[in-house]
Formats: structure tokens, sequence, C-alpha cells
């Protein structure tokens, strides 16, 4: 069909100004840079204009790429976002603009819409560093909504860059610098750090943690300031700063790069109790004697595997039978449910349901290896999955756990629930970098349908502070309808460590947690075992925590593991560490 002259006109026409369209538009960046002038020239109005613009053109594009995120994006990556970093950048500047035209519940409104919609962009600085809009558009809100005001920071600086220079400080031994730095953060975030602290009973978990900036970084360079009056010799200034920590940030939490949350209060209460030891109150939860059925013949117990040496497998009986003898456990357990021929009569060995794939197989496994023992008195309670929320492990969603379950329950014995790298669904250094709420969401179905859990199962690898360890059993405890623990595994780890030298956790350091830790839970009626996890000398992230050298034979922890008795809870604490 030929088109007469007069359209064919106006089609080029049309073409044109779309290509001359195409060719003037303007990027969200752009409209940013604008926002940022309008922002300088105190154009409040015209911030807010371009702002809306921004939304407009690229906000449900913006909105869909950070719904496609759960944690922000880090160095280089972060610039494959750019519209989202912009929405979040210019919406802040809104909320900004309307709290200089007076405008509070317009500027929350923006300030709440940069949180839910563009958590995860970001901006970058000239100086080369990102900052997170959303986090501080949370302190803007927390500000308009109590009246307190953060003082302008000295120099444009934000409280987290003043802990990265204290932190760089600490690197190079700068201990005056540090407590300098500290004493800066404190004058210009403490109130509003304080405040935080004050709305909290517990810590945040997961990224809700990243909603409370100021409070975590005051928390975290306190405890640096504490650590570098300690280095000065100044016990005293240190125990201040320690104590400060406790009393106005206790619930601030400190990212680490490798992906979890530690807190900074829990490590000054160690300190506390090093430099003041008489100061120490101490951590327990007053219960009556555990059930005769749930009894353990003691509350020591070890775990080493047990394989058939003609399987040519490592970790043989022949390995570990004089191991496991040599640390005089009262019970033990080899992640597997069958019991091996050499196992000490004096020992009482605890089967395990490693993981579950289908209910045959399990059913099979129970009818052939544990079923017998039971009937036959040698198997008196059972084990749940080994770590079902680690990909490494058992790898096992919660609902399949759950699925099994039943088929535990008909074995009669007392049920331990699956021990796992996450029992408390937080993000802290004690969980092996594993993340989410597999136990907490177990436990809360397991109780929703009336299934029987006698024990609650945890893992532990932390450092050496006594005091943490303690509380989070505390907590463990608390969280899971206060059922009595059995810590199948726990050691002192350094997961960060690649090499020996690496470790950040001496053998010395290691033996006094030891020497305060199991006595302690010796104590505690809540505690219905404990068995200690023997890494090896040569695996970085645990040597310290070895019960046997090379060679077999017991280091100092090993010794001081094995001196534990039900009569004698302090064990030898005349031991000293290798040298």
């Amino acid at each position: 069909m030929r088109l007469p002259g007069a359209v064919k006109g106006i089609l080029a026409l049309s073409l044109t100004l779309s290509v001359v369209q195409a060719a003037l538009a303007e990027q969200a960046w752009q409209v940013t840079g604008k926002a940022w002038e309008a922002t300088e020239e105190k154009n409040w109005d015209e911030v807010v204009k371009l702002a809306e613009r921004s939304e407009r053109e690229w906000g449900a594009q913006a909105k869909k790429t950070n719904d496609g995120l759960s944690s922000y994006p880090k160095g280089e990556a972060a610039k494959q976002y750019a519209n989202l970093n912009e929405l979040a950048t210019i919406t802040m500047l809104k909320g900004d603009a309307l709290v200089k035209k007076g405008d509070k519940d317009g500027a929350l409104a923006a300030y709440y819409k940069l949180v839910s919609d563009y958590e995860y962009g970001q901006c970058w600085d000239n100086k080369g560093w990102w900052w997170q809009p959303a986090t501080a558009a949370r302190d803007k809100i927390t500000q308009l909504q109590t009246g307190k005001k953060t003082p302008e920071p000295a120099g444009g600086e934000q409280a987290w860059q003043v802990t990265g220079k204290a932190w760089k400080a600490i690197g190079e031994e700068n201990w005056d610098e540090v407590v300098k730095l500290a004493e800066r953060s404190e004058r210009e975030w403490g109130a509003l750090a304080r405040h935080m602290n004050d709305g909290l009973r517990s810590y945040p978990e997961g990224d809700a943690a990243k909603q409370y900036a100021n409070l975590n970084e005051l928390a975290t360079i306190t405890m640096l300031k504490g650590d570098a009056l300690l280095k000065k010799g100044d016990n005293r200034g240190a125990l201040a700063a320690y104590r400060k920590l406790i009393s106005d940030y206790q619930y601030g939490q400190c990212w680490d790069p490798e992906g979890w949350w530690w807190g900074p209060a829990s490590a000054a209460k160690d300190k506390i109790h090093q430099l003041d030891p008489s100061s120490e109150q101490e951590i327990t939860i007053k219960t009556a004697p555990l059930k005769a059925s749930l009894k353990l013949p003691g509350k020591k117990g070890i775990c080493l595997t047990m394989r058939d040496p003609a399987k040519g497998e490592k970790g043989t009986w022949e390995e570990h039978l004089p191991r496991t003898k040599a640390v005089k456990p009262y019970w033990n357990y080899t992640w597997g449910s069958q019991l091996a021929p050499v196992q000490p009569s004096n020992v009482e060995f605890v089967p395990m349901a490693w993981g579950a794939w289908s209910n045959e197989g399990l059913k099979k496994d129970l009818e052939k290896y544990v079923v017998p023992q039971i009937k036959a008195g040698r198997v008196k309670r059972f084990l749940g999955y080994n770590e079902p929320d680690k990909r490494e492990q058992a790898n096992m969603s919660f609902q399949n756990a759950l699925k099994y379950w039943p088929i535990l329950e008909k074995l009669g014995v007392p049920l331990c629930s699956p021990a796992c790298a996450n029992p408390e669904g937080v993000d802290d250094d004690t969980v092996q970098g594993v993340t989410g709420t597999w136990m907490r969401d177990f436990m809360r179905e397991a109780d929703k349908r009336g299934y029987r859990v006698d024990y609650t199962g945890v893992h532990w690898y932390g450092g050496t502070g006594a005091t943490s360890f303690k509380e989070k059993l505390v907590r463990i405890y608390n969280k899971y309808g206060k059922r009595p623990l059995l810590i199948t595994e726990f050691a002192p780890a350094d997961w960060g460590a690649k090499t020996l030298a690496q470790n950040s956790h001496s053998p010395e350091a290691v033996l006094n947690f030891m020497k305060d830790i199991l006595p302690w839970m010796e104590r505690q009626d809540w505690i219905a075992g404990y068995a200690w996890f023997s890494f090896g000398q040569n695996e970085p992230q645990g040597t310290s925590s070895a019960l046997f050298d090379r060679k077999g034979n017991l280091t100092a922890c090993g010794r001081y593991y094995a001196s534990i008795t039900t009569k004698n809870p302090e064990g030898d604490q005349s031991i000293e560490p290798d040298r």
C-alpha cells in the first residue's frame, strides 16, 4: 500500500522527533546530579520535584532490582545496580529537603519508602567508598520520631568511617589514636546510640541489625578503646570502657566481612572477668534435676568416628578406640547408627540418624542397627540429624526433617533434636557462616504438631570467651521450650584461618576456656551432656582445640578433658599448656 505524501512527511517528522528526544533523554544519574545541585542551592522544592520525576521514570525498575537482592553488593559489583543506587540516593535527598521545608510527615514517608523499596541501593563518594542511604534513613526516622537530633559530624564523616580509622589504628598499634577516635565517636553519636540501645531487649537478628548503624559503631569502637587502653597498661581505663559498652551499647553488633555478626558486649564481659575475676556473676539457671530417663551416665562425651578398618576408610576404630578410651567419656557417638563391635562396655553409645532421604531407607537402617540394640538395653537415646542447615552436611529442609520425625519417635527412646550449625537462627561468629532460621522453623513446627523432642541439640564453634558461650546456651535453652541441652559438638574455632599460624586462639586460651566452661556445664542441671569436637593439630581452623597431637597422644587440652569426672567436676586445674 502506498502512503500519501503528507502522511510520509508526518511520519518522517515523528521519527526525527523521536531520535531527538532519545538523544536528549536524561539518565537517572543526571537527575540525581541536578538534585545534588539543588540541595547545594537550598532549592528544596526543586529537589522534591526531581525525586518525584525519578520515581515515575525509574522507581518500578529500581524496586524490582532491590527485591532481587538479599544483601548489599560489595565493591565494584555495586556499580551494576545504577538505577537502584540513584533512586536510593535521590529519595534520601527528598527526605532531607522535606525536613528542611518543615514537612515532617512527608520526610518520614520518603525515608520509609527508601528503606522498603531501595534498601540495597548505595551511593558512591568521590573519595572511593560506598555508603548506604537506607542506613542513614533509619537514623533520620529515629531522630524524627524521638526528637533526638544527631550532631553534624565533623568533617562530614559518618560513624562507620571513624570506626574504620580506629581499626586501622589498632593494626598500626597506635593506641592513643584509637582512644582519641573512640572519644570523638562518643561525643558525636553516643547519645543517639544509647537511645537506640534503650529501646531494645535483645539483639536484632539478620538484616534487622543494619537498622542500628550508630549503635553498632559505638559498641565496636568502645570495644576497641578498651583493648587499646589494655595494651597501654591502663587496666582501670580499660575496665571503664568495657563497662560503658555493656551499660550503654549492649545490643550493638559488629559485622564481620565473612558474613556474620558478633556482640562486642559479650566480648567485653569476658575481658572484665579477666581483669577483675571477682566481678563476674555466675550465669546459671535454677532447674530441677533431670528426669532419670534423660540422664546420661555422666555429662562428658566424645565424638569420634568408628569405621570398619576392612573398608579402607579414614577414622577407623583402630585409630579412634584408643583415643576414645583416653579421654574417659561416659558416652560417645560416631555420626552413625551402627554400634561398633569394639565399643567400650563402660561407655554408652548414642546412635544418630545423620540424615534421611526416604521413609524406607530410614526404617531399614533403624530396624537393622538400632532397634535390636534398644531391645538389648544397649541403646537408651537417639540423636537427630547432623547440621541439616549446612550444604556440606545433612542438607535437608526442615519440612523433610519433620516428615521423617515420626519414624524416630517410634523408637520409644528419648530423642535429641537436629543439631544445627546455626542453632539460634542468628548471624554471629559461631555458626560457620551458615545463615537462616532452620532450627527455629523446625522446633516451632514440631511443637505445633505435638512431636516429641526431648533434648535440644547444639553445635558451637566460637572464640575463647567463656561468658559469650554461656550466654548463648542460656538463650538457646530458653528459646526452645526449656528442653535440656545436648551440646554434641563444640570447640573454639577460627574459620578465617588458612594456615596454622593464622589461628587467633592460642592453646593456652583454649585451655583456660575449658577450665572455665567444663566445670560450669557440670553444675548446670539443664545441660544433659556435652561432647568436645577434637580438630586435628594440622587443621588451621581448630589446631589449638585439638585433644590429640599428631602421634595420637593427649595434648594439654586433652589431658584436662580427661580429668573431668562426675565426682571431680573441676578436673585437674593444675594442668599447664604444652610448651
